[in-house]
């Protein structure tokens, strides 16, 4: 790789930076250190460690001239207390006024002749965690002085701050600083960065002001491209400075739109050279009869809606190519997938040899996809002609083994089933049709097998149907992006609009929890079944820093004790940061007067299959009222009478989660509600034999519209008429618990995913929750194997909003490689180079 740096490449180690005595870049060998634990190990890794966000300019005024606004004062702290209440106490800063300081005489502007107008002004930090404001009061010593500066509020003729950001003005922090040069970096846009262990944010301002500076006189370019359209790349380090020291607010928003065309090139080269090494494949082709079809069509016993119709055409003319089918089957919950799937593999399976696979996510919804789909093909007389295998991994291994054998001889051509359909052991006669169904349950390379199995007696690639009812953000970019085709499946309009009303619900309003707790108990009472659900199914207790991975088992409630109330919606501060298990919910709630008349039952994953299919036919025959319950039940579960959803910890659940688990409720023919705490809901929708059964939201036309956000409802009485019980669900969290808690707590980081609960409150809509996940995910790394956003290789870059820039750069990456080879861009553009590489993997670049 060329040098860009005098001695140092974009993949020098930080150390080796250290190494030259002369310069003067900032890398301790503390800092050093404290980049490592953040993975911050060469040049380019930290050149890239952007700010996720800009504070505002904050003008400098004297107390007397502080207005309602942004503003910074050099102020003498003259009180420190805090006020200890049993809701949230507060650390109270009284500031006075210095007209001399370090700086001598401070230029100011006139002081208002307004005698109402005090000379001091009070600063405020409020947390429910004592311990908190006790160590952040060590920082305010009386007759220290101090740089304050937020946004301002007025309270008895005196203007105050909340939770305003400081900096005490000490030597350490002013080193040869004038007041000019604290007034003037005041002014400019201070970016904030992520915090990372020990990596903050003043670390990263420091790092960035005195490294940045010193690369800046040792930047050189070996090739500078002469065409007025790549300017983005000839400037790629002056884009870096200001998103890192931008100047004004249009430095760093133009630096963000043309680092946006780098990425966007970076992408279509990778595909570019992605689809030079890899080959299509040859698929069998199948002739359609649409007679027969038809007549199948007619024969089922109800009528397919136009849009289920045109989605099996849309099938059944890839399956009529030799170039393998690369679809998406989209629908939101209730738009009958199943039949639509089912259909199209009849054209497949009507033809001698060919083999069809269904596989599900769980041996519950495989299952279930077992019983609908025999139940069809009986009914439409195939039973000589299809041969229905289900192969799950409770099979006993003698039952398997003679499943497996006739899997391969081809005696079984629809085979149903779960993960073991992806066993190394599992041959196929001659595979042709590969169906998924809720295919983001799916870890990538587990859909890699699926789609790339191997026949016994053929070569050929097989056609791939991804079945999704909420996309996930990686599937949704690679259908903005064309390579894969996109089918979807409008509401019929003969079902009934199933609007589920979902409030969002705070831990920390007791009040609040009361009303959903006995919402619960009403529901069971006139007759309906209750879900709750929880994130783990042993207790795990959050560390404060909101990572549902960092925590540790524990024996306490997730609600504390409810003794003194007589309900269990009592918050103990001591435990108010426990993430809710199935274990410890079913402890509290089996213990509690509230509940102790009703018949409770759990369900989780780690339970036999025996046992969980005898909990669900329990509470479908109302033997269990009240069900608790992990994820596992975002899928295949279909209960007539479940009316009301409880999902605690709803932010440890994705979008998609979160309306599959919700989904589960209001399948009869009447309405339903759910309540939702910090969880995760979806519905699945099998064959449908009653489509009144199934109550779907209206089609929106235009998934793709970015629709403004409303507040969530609050929460209201819930109106009964004659045992009618409307739909509801609670999406309960206990993010505010962690606000103020830690010094280092980003607050508009927790803020944002209270947004995000709001959000997906606030629409049934399963196209509209794939937007919301893909704006809160990221769009994933697309062209590798990483499923989860937060390890997307795009820093601004977004499918959803760029799409025009994405579109725009596929021309500029044609004419770039007609001037330049893939060496050319190794050689001669590191920064583009060291990125494909991400995208695609080292060894697919060198392929």
């Amino acid at each position: 790789m060329n040098k860009y740096f005098g001695l140092y490449n974009l993949d020098s180690p930080l150390s080796r930076i250290k190494e030259d005595d002369t310069n003067n870049t900032g890398l301790t060998t503390r800092r050093i250190n404290q980049f490592k634990k953040a993975d911050i190990n060469i040049l380019i890794d930290l050149l890239y460690y952007f700010p996720f966000r800009y504070e505002q300019p904050y003008e400098l005024v004297k107390i007397q001239n502080l207005e309602l606004g942004s503003y910074a004062i050099l102020a003498e702290l003259e009180d420190c207390e805090i006020a200890i209440t049993k809701g949230k106490s507060r650390l109270e800063l009284k500031f006075k006024q210095i007209d001399k300081s370090i700086f001598g005489d401070i230029p100011g502007t006139k002081i208002r002749a307004n005698p109402s107008i005090n000379n001091t002004s009070k600063a405020t930090f409020f947390s429910t965690n004592t311990r908190y404001l006790f160590s952040l009061k060590k920082d305010f010593i009386v007759g220290q002085n101090y740089i304050v500066y937020g946004q301002t509020n007025q309270f008895n003729d005196q203007f105050n701050f909340t939770h305003p950001k400081y900096k005490i003005l000490d030597q350490e922090f002013l080193g040869e600083k004038t007041f000019e040069d604290i007034k003037n970096d005041l002014l400019k846009p201070s970016p904030v960065y992520h915090k990372q262990g020990a990596l903050t944010t003043n670390i990263m301002q420091k790092t960035m002001h005195e490294l940045i500076p010193f690369l800046e006189e040792n930047w050189s370019t070996h090739v500078e491209t002469d065409r007025e359209e790549y300017k983005y790349i000839n400037e790629w380090f002056k884009i870096i400075k200001h998103l890192h020291i931008p100047n004004s607010i249009h430095d760093y928003e133009n630096a963000r739109e043309e680092f946006k065309k780098i990425e966007a090139l970076i992408l279509q080269i990778s595909f570019k050279k992605l689809y030079d090494i890899t080959p299509v494949g040859v698929a069998e082709k199948f002739n359609i009869n649409e007679k027969i079809l038809n007549d199948l069509i007619n024969k089922l016993p109800y009528k397919l809606s136009p849009s289920q119709i045109n989605a099996i055409d849309e099938l059944n003319l890839d399956l009529a190519n030799d170039i393998p089918m690369n679809r998406i089957l989209q629908g939101d919950v209730g738009s009958g997938k199943t039949v639509v799937c089912l259909m199209s593999a009849l054209t497949v399976l009507l033809n001698e040899n060919a083999q069809v696979t269904f596989t599900a996510p769980t041996q519950l919804l495989a299952n279930q996809h077992y019983q609908s789909i025999t139940s069809l093909i009986t009914k439409l007389k195939l039973n000589d002609k299809v041969k229905v295998g289900l192969l799950t991994g409770n099979i006993p291994e003698k039952h398997k083994q003679i499943l497996l054998d006739d899997i391969k001889n081809g005696k079984v051509n629809l085979i149903i089933g779960t993960h073991s359909v992806l066993s190394d052991s599992t041959k196929f006669y001659n595979l042709a049709y590969s169906i998924i169904d809720e295919f983001h349950k799916f870890g990538v390379d587990q859909r890699e097998k699926v789609t790339k199995p191997v026949s016994i007696v053929t070569n050929k690639s097989p056609h791939s149907l991804i079945v999704s009812a909420t996309p996930i953000p990686r599937s949704v970019v690679k259908s903005l992006m064309n390579h894969i085709k996109v089918t979807t499946i409008k509401k019929p309009e003969i079902f009934i609009s199933r609007e589920i009303t979902t409030n969002v619900v705070s831990r920390q309003s007791i009040s609040d929890t009361n009303k959903m707790w006995e919402t619960a108990v009403e529901y069971i009472n006139s007759g309906k079944l209750v879900f709750v659900v929880a994130p783990h199914v042993k207790v795990k207790v959050d560390l404060l820093e909101n990572n549902a991975d960092s925590s540790v088992d524990s024996k306490v409630d997730f609600n504390g004790d409810s003794d003194a109330q007589n309900t269990i919606a009592s918050v103990d501060s001591e435990v108010k940061n426990t993430i809710a298990s199935v274990e410890s919910v079913f402890e509290k709630l089996t213990h509690s007067k509230q509940f102790e008349n009703f018949k409770i039952g759990k369900l989780h994953g780690s339970m036999d299959s025996d046992e969980k299919e005898k909990t669900i036919k329990l509470f479908s025959n109302h033997k269990i009222e009240l069900l608790i319950c992990s994820s596992i039940v975002e899928v295949g579960i279909d209960i007539k009478d479940a009316d009301l959803m409880i999902i605690l910890d709803a932010n440890y659940f994705g979008a998609s989660s979160l309306h599959q688990i919700r989904g589960r409720i209001g399948r009869g023919k009447g309405t339903s509600e759910s309540a939702t705490t910090q969880t995760a809901t979806d519905k699945s929708v099998a064959v449908a034999e009653d489509p009144v059964a199934y109550n779907p939201v209206p089609y929106n036309p235009d998934p793709w519209a970015d629709e403004e956000s409303q507040p969530a409802q609050p929460i209201q009485k819930i109106q009964t008429k004659n045992n009618e019980l409307k739909p509801l669900c609670f999406f309960e969290h206990n993010l505010e618990s962690n606000l103020d808690t830690d010094e280092d707590t980003d607050e508009d980081l927790i803020n944002l995913k209270i947004d995000r609960l709001q959000k997906i409150a606030n629409t049934n809509d399963g196209f509209q929750i794939a937007l919301i996940d893909l704006q809160m995910r990221g769009e994933g790394d697309i062209t590798g194997s990483t499923q989860h956003g937060k390890f997307s290789n795009f820093y601004y870059f977004s499918f959803l909003k760029d799409y025009e820039i994405f579109l725009n750069s596929e021309n500029y990456a044609v004419d770039f490689l007609n001037n330049y080879t893939y060496d050319d861009i190794e050689n001669y553009f590191p920064f583009l180079e060291i990125f494909i590489k991400k995208q695609l993997d080292a060894n697919l670049w060198t392929a």
